[in-house]
């Protein structure tokens, strides 16, 4: 009977620090979500998203006042996920480390749509909508089913499709977005666009933190950079149309790196201190004068690696490649943070560079040995490293790999490296949501149209997972009249060709060899100059 009472004694002591862990660990969130004039809405929905860019689950309504109540399990850095029809959804960060309760009051920001509208197209289905006379814009078609549901493309500023107007209800689709239903009636349905319904004001997002400072600085700091990084990419990119180079590019951030070193300096709470300083340390992708790689380094080294602080930006650690510029005192670095991160994000930038920079297939096989080991818990980040082929299977001259694709427009043709030989080509790896991609549109369809004649091609292969997404693209504005297939996430593929995101192009020469596989010889106006080497 004692040895009994001892092992349910030890059960029940492991019950109660597991449900303490749980305990001690969720924070719980109330607040009141509105739309951009105050009022509430039936749909709005307040949900947890794990990164700033994953879509958000475990969703709560608000209720006829626009109260919410939501619990938070997930330890460390999380994103609360706010959403309402024909409104810009908004993420706030929280960091989820003890047992508390917060109250966030929030109020939307409409969508930004564009200035002029045109080819406006109703997806799902995806068709172009006519325009009649009066401005309004209409689908007709038929169905079987009992309700359509569709959103609205080539409005929105950004590109992406929003919830359309007309609508019995509307569906949210986990990303921040909302799907617009339409009942068909003796199995026809029509979808109308009114611009002049659209719901148009200039106000912010506006968020109000009641009675917590941390959390309310915490998310400031990460809103505060995110702003700032924004600001400078689109002053960088503007900058580089100019010049074709940004080597003498420098950023006027407004004292912003100046004043975050102050604020290091008087702040007393620790982690937000750690916070600033990684931000500090990340912002030498500002190129501003008043950055000082010294402090940035001191700030490095400052934080423990096993700090949690990692686990919540660990995108600062790629900052090492700023600040550390001899390859052997990096390395010392990377492999001090393989033992001591907690970090799986930060164990998949490390290795991610050891597999490029891999000069053999030995070395490469004792890398993925030390990722099967150091990422045995994580199949997301190792299914990731998966794809990486270092570079020396991509070097120009040497053939380019076998592969055998189907082609979107004709399911009984194959693309492959042997029926492409005779026609330099580029293969251009890309996605419909990529919005570098889609950027790049315009400059592929001017260089196919002056060296298409002269023995040029271009193979697009869409890593799309639905190839309706790349036909439905294809058939609302860019038309893309080369070849195309969609390869889907084909690891094999992605491998062979060192794709580890997109868009990738390679150029490759008739007799199926590769040419150039640097990115910024086949990016912008750079593709023609390239281009015109080989077509004089």
């Amino acid at each position: 009977m004692k040895f009994k009472f001892v092992v349910c004694s030890k059960i029940f002591m492991v019950i109660i620090l597991l449900t303490n862990i749980s305990y001690t660990q969720t924070t719980i969130v109330k607040g009141k979500l509105l739309d951009v004039n105050g009022n509430p809405s039936r749909y709005a929905l307040v949900g947890i998203a794990p990164t700033e860019h994953e879509n958000g689950r475990s969703f709560v309504s608000c209720d006829s006042n626009g109260m919410y109540s939501i619990k938070i399990t997930t330890p460390d850095m999380n994103y609360l996920l706010y959403t309402i029809p024909s409104h810009e959804s908004l993420r706030i960060p929280l960091l989820n480390d003890m047992k508390k309760e917060i109250h966030i009051d929030v109020n939307l920001a409409t969508y930004q749509y564009k200035g002029d509208l045109d080819d406006v197209a109703a997806v799902w289905p995806a068709n172009k909508m006519t325009k009649l006379d009066d401005g309004t814009y209409m689908y007709e078609g038929t169905s079987d089913k009992d309700t359509i549901g569709y959103q609205l493309w080539n409005i929105h500023e950004k590109g992406r499709s929003v919830n359309g107007l007309e609508s019995i209800s509307y569906v949210p689709d986990s990303s921040g977005d909302y799907i617009s239903i339409v009942t068909p009636k003796d199995g026809k349905f029509k979808i109308v666009f009114d611009p002049k319904k659209l719901l148009i004001k200039s106000d912010p997002h506006k968020v109000t933190f009641n009675g917590s400072y941390f959390d309310k600085q915490f998310y400031q700091l990460l809103t505060d950079f995110s702003q700032k990084e924004s600001d400078c990419q689109i002053k960088m990119s503007a900058y580089y149309r100019i010049h074709n180079d940004i080597k003498d590019f420098s950023y006027d951030d407004d004292n912003y790196i100046s004043n975050l070193q102050k604020e290091i300096d008087t702040e007393k709470d620790i982690k937000l201190c750690n916070l600033m300083k990684l931000m500090y340390v990340n912002s030498a992708s500002f190129k501003t004068n008043t950055y000082d790689t010294v402090k940035a380094k001191e700030y490095f080294k400052s934080i423990p690696l096993e700090d949690p602080i990692w686990r919540i930006y660990p995108r600062a650690y790629t900052c090492i490649y700023n600040i550390y510029r001899d390859p052997k005192e990096r390395a010392v670095v990377e492999d001090k943070f393989l033992k001591k991160t907690k970090s799986d994000e930060i164990k998949y930038y490390i290795f991610q560079e050891k597999l490029l920079g891999a000069k053999n297939e030995t070395e490469e096989k004792r890398i993925r040995s030390q990722i099967r080991i150091a990422l045995k818990d994580s199949k997301q980040w190792q299914s990731s490293l998966d794809r990486i082929s270092p570079d020396y299977k991509i070097q120009p001259g040497k053939d380019i790999p076998a592969f055998t694709v189907t082609s979107i427009d004709n399911p009984s043709e194959k693309y492959s490296r042997q029926n492409m030989k005779g026609r330099i080509y580029l293969v251009d790896f890309w996605a419909t949501w990529c919005g570098p991609c889609v950027g790049e549109m315009e400059n592929l369809y001017k260089v196919y149209e002056k060296y298409k004649n002269k023995g040029f091609e271009i193979l697009s292969l869409s890593i799309d997972d639905n190839q309706d997404a790349v036909k439905s693209f294809r058939k609302i504005k860019w038309k893309m009249p080369w070849k195309n297939s969609c390869i889907g996430n084909n690891q094999k593929m992605l491998k062979d060709f060192a794709v580890i995101g997109v868009p990738t192009p390679i150029l490759v020469s008739a007799k199926g060899k590769v040419l150039v596989k640097n990115r910024e010889e086949l990016h912008g106006e750079k593709l023609d100059e390239t281009l015109a080497k080989y077509f004089k």
